[in-house]
Order: structure tokens, then sequence, then C-alpha cells
């Protein structure tokens, strides 16, 4: 997922783009099955400011510290957002998800918004 900020940063037809996140209802059934969420150069001025009710921890890398007002980050990394994605990927396990899935839970969020004329997220042909 990204922030608005960060829209385009991992294209719309990538199998592992999985909405925007905003801390609103929305994203919220892809949010709940996770165990951990990974902020890379959040800012939580980007969130809808609300209560944060999300039962995974949340960790953030970013090249400054970000204010804990409405995110209660468990823990935060100040640095280069490059290093943080090499760290990230040398220590953390294989994801389960599948592709299908996260494509089943970014259909669903297009689904919701009123008056949606989104068409399904097709990525049959998509690359990896």
């Amino acid at each position: 997922m990204v922030t608005y900020k960060a829209k385009g940063v991992v294209p719309d037809d990538h199998p592992w783009f999985g909405g925007v996140f905003t801390n609103a209802t929305t994203e919220r059934p892809l949010v709940d099955e996770a165990d951990l969420l990974i902020g890379i150069g959040m800012d939580p001025v980007e969130l809808i400011p609300r209560p944060w009710t999300c039962a995974a921890p949340i960790i953030n890398y970013s090249p400054c510290a970000a204010s804990h007002l409405h995110v209660p980050f468990a823990a935060q990394a100040v640095g280069e957002i490059p290093a943080a994605i090499r760290h990230l990927e040398r220590h953390l396990p294989l994801c389960d998800w599948s592709h299908d899935v996260i494509r089943g839970r970014l259909n669903d969020q297009r689904a919701r918004r009123p008056g949606s004329r989104c068409a399904r997220v097709d990525r049959s042909a998509s690359r990896e």
C-alpha cells in the first residue's frame, strides 16, 4: 500500500499494489490481516487524523523521525530509505500472501467506494 504522497511509487497494476493507505475503513480488510505494518518514508500527516485502531505494530523507516501524535510507532529508524529496504530484505521472512489475495482485497476496496465506477483490476498478465 502507498500513501497519497507516494501514489505512483508502486504502479497501480503491480501485483503487490494493495491500494492507498489513509487510516480509513476502506483499506482495513487488508491491513487487519497484517501482522506487521512497515512505513517507508511515511509522514503521519498524510493519514486521516483519527484514532489509530490497527492491531498490528507499525514501524517506520524514514530520513527523519515522525511524530507519534497520530501513529503509535512501535519503532522508528532514521536513515536513508535504500539502506532501510536492504535491511528489511535481509531480516524479514518471505510473506505468505499471494498476489491473488492482494488483488482481491484491492478489488473489494474499489468496489466499496460510493459511486465507484472503477473496474476490477485484471493482473493476469502482470509482472512479478
